[in-house]
């Protein structure tokens, strides 16, 4: 097998036998195992984008836990949830996929087709949601070393600046959670995502070693 690695606030394209490309967002890991009538990739953790040249003979098969994507000819994002790895959205760019389990003794379709500019989610392999727009702005984004938000809840917004930093934000009350926040920063970027805070709400910062820990000062 062939590793592909990137540590935190990283990226990385790779180029595969088949030219076939993968492009790893930060802190992500990937195993590549192609074999005479099959493609198969592992995907342990993070976040990657998968341009697929087309092969009848050998499927190509992005394995997430028990899911396993299948490509038809496509290029596509999967994004691991960094607190439940059994979580995954899948969003496709180009054609087209299919998501089945990958239980070798019962197999089973769960999304038959997914489209171009659709997304899903998937809690669990059994648990999926309905199709939704892929949010092509934030994918964009992490390829050209930005993040993006748009009108997205200040818990979603922290926790996807926590992927790229070592330097993690800690929101310490529930009402901060429920804040929108828009913005585009460059990926790392803590001072700047910081600066937007603290002008946008009335906010504490208590700065630790690794960690800021975030509290509203609003009475």
């Amino acid at each position: 097998a062939l590793l592909y690695e990137t540590q935190i606030g990283t990226q990385k394209n790779v180029t595969l036998a088949d030219r076939s490309s993968i492009s790893l967002n930060t802190d992500t890991l990937v195993r590549v195992i192609y074999s005479e009538t099959a493609r198969d990739i592992f995907m342990d953790r993070g976040e990657a984008i998968f341009s697929v040249e087309p092969d009848k003979a050998r499927p190509f098969n992005v394995h997430v836990g028990d899911t396993v994507v299948q490509a038809i000819g496509t290029e596509f994002n999967i994004m691991v949830d960094n607190d439940d790895a059994q979580r995954i959205t899948v969003s496709v760019l180009e054609g087209k996929v299919t998501i089945h389990d990958g239980d070798e003794n019962n197999t089973k379709t769960v999304v038959p087709v997914l489209e171009a500019g659709k997304a899903i989610s998937l809690v669990d392999r059994y648990n999926v949601t309905a199709h939704q727009k892929v949010n092509m702005e934030r994918i964009v984004g992490w390829r050209t070393g930005q993040i993006v938000f748009r009108n997205v809840a200040l818990v979603e917004a922290v926790k996807d600046h926590n992927r790229y930093s070592n330097i993690k934000i800690i929101l310490e009350d529930e009402s901060l959670k429920t804040q929108h926040i828009s913005g585009t920063f460059t990926i790392g970027d803590t001072d700047a995502l910081l600066f937007a805070l603290e002008n946008l709400f009335e906010i504490d910062v208590d700065k630790r070693k690794a960690e800021l820990r975030i509290k509203s000062n609003a009475t």
